[in-house]
């Protein structure tokens, strides 16, 4: 028998592993009831995040995901951002605290050319440049849906600022 009642669950702060994101994942294609999951600050790797995305792609529920302070990196992040563009419910993610440089922030910006459902986004405390920088600000001359992007503590410079500048023509909040 399954749960058809909890919407949201917050495992957040325990051990969890690439083996227990694994389970979650192939729980969620199935699941048609919660709609927020946290699992921050855990030991999520690549391989957990790979099993997330291959569960975006059929979930139809899940509109919030916190998988920050975890040890994703850019191939993690590269599986999910692909998923992002073609999933249609997740409203706001979390990745802060992560591994997650330019190649992952790239793979981002492309999904949000896309993507028509995500309002936030959290990269803060990853590893950042102004190339990554750059990138967003390009996706966000054609998304229309995203309302927050939080890019504090990466190692963004007056460059990646100046790009954010020329995009801000939209209701946008940026924090850094």
């Amino acid at each position: 028998k399954t749960n058809s009642t909890l919407e949201s669950l917050n495992l957040g702060e325990n051990k969890i592993s690439d083996i227990g994101a694994e389970r979650f994942a192939e729980a969620l294609k199935t699941n048609n009831t919660l709609e927020s999951l946290n699992l921050a600050e855990n030991k999520i790797f690549d391989f957990g995040a790979e099993q997330f995305a291959e569960a975006l792609k059929t979930n139809s529920t899940l509109e919030s995901l916190n998988l920050g302070e975890n040890k994703i990196s850019d191939i993690g992040a590269e599986r999910f951002a692909e998923a992002l563009k073609t999933n249609s419910t997740l409203s706001w993610v979390d990745l802060s605290g992560n591994k997650i440089s330019d190649i992952g922030a790239e793979q981002f910006a492309e999904a949000l050319k896309t993507n028509n459902t995500l309002e936030s986004l959290n990269l803060a405390e990853n590893k950042i440049f102004d190339f990554g920088a750059e990138q967003f600000a390009e996706a966000l001359k054609t998304n229309s849906t995203l309302r927050e992007v939080d890019l504090r503590k990466n190692k963004i410079s007056d460059i990646g600022a100046e790009r954010f500048a020329k995009a801000l023509g939209r209701r946008m909040l940026f924090r850094w």
